[in-house]
């Protein structure tokens, strides 16, 4: 099976231009300014002086999705869970710090699977103060080689698939190590029409982290809606949706995961994802330099405030989940399977606690801002700074 090619997006145009001429109009009749040449550098720099020193005020997210929210699993079951996971990574080749680091914020995250371990280890690579962050060619290669143990591992012939049998290739990195791992102990449990879904929807996942990373290293901006398209790619909702299907003990028909409804569902919660992490993220990534966030990419776009940005990226957080609500009607009900709907009911029950799990994580984790800046009920406040 050929591993994907990644191509890197196109870099964005510098030119802003008008609408093209109506008949009998020339250049010489048009507004020229609306083609001159903007400086992207100066287009970052005058974002960063228009929102430093800003206060933001940011309700509980919780609050926004709130017939989904669900209390944390009791203290025996997360110690439990920490224990594996302090014992598996005793078993990562990865160096001592990069685990410690990694440690630090698995340890107040409610539920933490091993793949998603994987994830966040792998994103902190090549996120601003990562080892590959600068490394547009090491990215690269890193995403083929995970590509390639992707591939192997999920060969739609068993026999065939270095899962059930060997390791992967002596020198690979940690991040492939632990990978080969995971998917060696899911693939038995798989049946050919999930492993072949998982196959794709990581692919995906790869394909847009390799797409993003050169836009974050661009001088300019993009726009906020193509970001946030490629956002709900690298953010690895879809695999982690099947992950827990797996865990779950059941498989969907494909017909039902291919449903109009259900592919709006999981849409949505990735959506849901993406904007609850650009809002609780913002400081840190401002403060990091990393302007590639939704709510300052809709300041440069619209020319409107971060009060303004922060309140447009909360109302996209209702309209998305009450979107995914309204899906449920639609979904593939049977009067004849009751097998089939509890296994349906279940499906979207994980879409939701992706969902809401990952807006609880971001509270508590310490990752993006202090407890000290949440109140009694979870409104946070920062300041933007550098």
């Amino acid at each position: 099976m050929a591993t994907a090619v990644l191509k890197a997006p196109p870099s964005p145009t510098s030119i802003r231009q008008s609408v093209p001429p109506s008949s009998g109009e020339t250049l010489a009749t048009l507004d020229l300014p609306a083609f001159a040449v903007t400086n992207p550098r100066a287009e970052r720099q005058r974002l960063v002086q228009r929102c430093t020193g800003e206060t933001i005020h940011v309700e509980n997210l919780m609050s926004l999705m709130p017939a989904w929210f669900k209390k944390i699993q009791p203290q025996k079951i997360l110690d439990e869970v920490n224990v594996e996971i302090d014992e598996w990574l005793k078993t990562i080749n990865l160096p001592e710090a990069k685990k410690r680091k990694q440690r630090e914020t698995m340890s107040s995250s409610p539920a933490f699977s091993m793949r998603t371990a994987r994830i966040f280890m792998f994103d902190d690579e090549i996120d601003p103060g990562g080892d590959l962050t600068s490394d547009d060619a090491g990215t690269r290669r890193i995403c083929d080689q995970i590509l390639q143990c992707i591939d192997a591992c999920l060969h739609p012939d068993p026999q065939r698939a270095t899962a059930t049998f060997g390791a992967p290739p002596p020198g690979s990195p940690g991040t492939v190590e632990m990978l080969h791992g995971i998917l060696g102990t899911m693939r038995p449990g798989m049946g050919p029409a999930t492993t072949e879904r998982l196959r794709r929807q990581l692919h995906a996942y790869l394909e847009g982290v390799a797409r993003q990373h050169p836009v974050r290293r661009d001088d300019g901006l993009p726009d906020p809606w193509d970001h946030l398209r490629l956002r709900c790619d690298d953010i690895g909702v879809r695999p982690s949706v099947t992950q827990l299907e797996y865990a779950m003990g059941f498989e969907l028909p494909e017909h039902v995961v291919r449903h109009e409804a259900m592919e709006c569902i999981v849409l949505d919660c990735a959506k849901l994802c993406v904007l609850v992490n650009e809002i609780l993220s913002l400081e840190k990534e401002f403060r990091a330099g990393q302007l590639e966030n939704l709510c300052l990419l809709f300041v440069h776009a619209e020319d409107i405030s971060i009060h303004a940005a922060l309140a447009k990226v909360q109302a996209l957080i209702r309209k998305h989940y009450r979107s995914c609500k309204a899906a449920v009607a639609r979904l593939p009900w049977t009067d004849d399977d009751e097998q089939t709907n509890e296994h349906v009911r279940r499906y979207v029950q994980c879409c939701r606690r992706i969902a809401s799990g990952t807006a609880q994580w971001s509270y508590v984790c310490t990752r993006y801002f202090g407890r000290a800046q949440l109140g009694e009920k979870w409104e946070m406040v920062a300041t933007l700074g550098q």
